[in-house]
């Protein structure tokens, strides 16, 4: 949580040595002041408008100087956390269950819309009496969606409950690395922490287990971009987190049993979505896999690795026989 303490700088004693004094805290969920920053004036203020031209010049120069700086300094601190520990920030901001944590990104925009339509398809096929409550994040203008499975339409009120909350948008990409579901849910829940389950028990009546779908297309595009998503599907890197106060949980052995195989999420789109969706999943799901192998994860940095190679045969496309 941030607090911001600030004076208006626009405010009627602006001619005050000090018209701007701002102050920002970070603030833990556990009420600890993790990080202050102030930025405070020292010199009499001014009107830009009225500088002559060269005086406007040199404080555009001085604003721009010092972003091009903080920027370069910033983006030092980073690679070093990224690239030599492997260290993803987007994986660990706001895992909380009482706030919202940042605004998904394209990949996850578009997994989401995928992963809600699966996880309705998995409410209506359970054999229990279930309602679940869907709550997204992350993703603007998309609300919360209570999902009906068959036996409980016409009596809601008598249905077994779940909510079933997103913590982070982070938990979208990862979803798609599991091929099967209850591996996914269980490792996200209790290990990761990137989804909260109101009643976890029920979880084996919604992800039931069952085998691999089958790679049936008559699409050789489709089949090719979905023999190259089995083949480089891995486990999602790890977050490690201390065990939390008060959290249910689960105690279920797990091993890598993977192998090579499509996970149900992927023989869902196959059969059922259209083909504009179609496309899209297996764009982006192949994209992060590649991403994964050559790109630290970084689906941003793959498409500066690759550009190179996207201007040249752009390049050989206009150009003449």
């Amino acid at each position: 949580m941030c607090s911001l303490l600030a004076c208006d700088p626009l405010f009627s004693d602006i001619k005050s040595p000090q018209p701007i004094n701002s102050t920002i805290d970070l603030v833990f969920s556990n009420g600890h002041t993790n990080l202050v920053t102030r930025i405070t004036s020292t010199g009499e203020a001014v009107d830009p408008t009225q500088l002559p031209f060269m005086q406007k010049l040199i404080v555009v120069f001085r604003c721009l100087w010092i972003r091009l700086v903080a920027f370069t300094r910033i983006s030092k601190e980073v690679a070093a956390l990224v690239f030599g520990q492997g260290f993803d920030v987007r994986e660990y901001l706001g895992l909380s269950t009482e706030a919202k944590s940042r605004y998904a990104n394209e990949t996850e925009r578009g997994l989401e819309a995928v992963f809600r339509s699966y996880l309705r398809h998995l409410v209506r096929q359970s054999p229990l009496s279930l309602s679940v409550r869907y709550i997204p994040d992350g993703v603007p203008y998309v609300s919360d969606e209570l999902m009906l499975s068959i036996a409980a339409e016409g009596k809601p009120d008598t249905a077994a409950h779940l909510e079933f909350k997103v913590l982070t948008p982070a938990f979208y990409p990862r979803f798609v690395h599991y091929a099967h579901d209850f591996e996914a849910m269980f490792c996200e829940f209790n290990e990761h922490r990137t989804i909260w389950l109101s009643e976890p028990t029920l979880l084996p009546k919604l992800v039931l287990k069952k085998p691999p779908p089958p790679l049936t297309t008559e699409s050789y595009i489709d089949y090719g971009y979905f023999t190259a998503i089995k083949r480089l599907r891995k486990l999602p890197k790890k977050i490690e987190w201390p065990p939390a106060s008060g959290q249910t949980v689960l105690t279920q052995s797990l091993r890598d049993i993977r192998g090579f195989r499509l996970s149900s999420m992927d023989g869902y789109v196959l059969a059922h979505e259209e083909d504009k969706i179609r496309y899209m999943y297996r764009h982006l799901v192949l994209r992060l896999f590649i991403a994964d192998r050559i790109a630290y994860g970084n689906t941003y940095v793959l498409s500066l690795v690759t550009l190179p190679l996207r201007l040249l045969l752009a390049w050989a496309a206009v150009s003449p026989g």
